[in-house]
């Protein structure tokens, strides 16, 4: 699960860092939907960036950890319209069981589709967590700083 000294970064940092880089940040998040958490690759990304090309490393590492914990809320959002989506297929099967006989197939084999996607979400999660540790380990000490340097 998330650190959570990494929740409590994001939660003080996004309400105040630069428009630039909440921008950064939001976009680099949706492309870990796609795309594997690596915090070596993300960093190397965003010393690339023209936005983040005079940053030290400390602060890169902390828009690193800003991306991964914004990308593990958007699985969050993605889990619970998943499971909404599965209860309101639940009631529907459960309809169709008593109109039509057995003509739930359909219905059977999205659930299972949507089984697989939580399964998918909840091993990018724990990604996530994995690569988020030690880079707030690194950073929380120096954290206020860091938020002052991305305002």
């Amino acid at each position: 699960s998330m650190p959570p000294d990494a929740d409590a970064f994001y939660k003080n940092a996004m309400p105040t860092i630069r428009p630039q880089l909440k921008n950064i940040i939001t976009k680099s998040a949706g492309q870990l939907k796609i795309k594997q958490a690596n915090a070596d690759s993300l960093i190397k990304v965003l010393h690339s960036n023209t936005a983040c090309k005079n940053m030290n490393d400390e602060n890169i590492e902390a828009i690193s950890t800003l991306i991964m914990v914004q990308a593990s809320n958007d699985a969050d959002e993605d889990l619970k319209k998943i499971v909404l989506s599965m209860r309101n297929n639940n009631g529907a099967e459960q309809v169709s069981n008593i109109d039509n006989g057995n003509e739930n197939g359909s219905l059977q084999e999205i659930n299972d589709k949507k089984q697989l996607m939580v399964q998918m979400i909840m091993h990018r999660k724990s990604k996530i967590a994995e690569e988020i540790t030690p880079l707030i380990r690194k950073i929380y000490t120096n954290r206020e700083n860091i938020i002052n340097n991305l305002k």
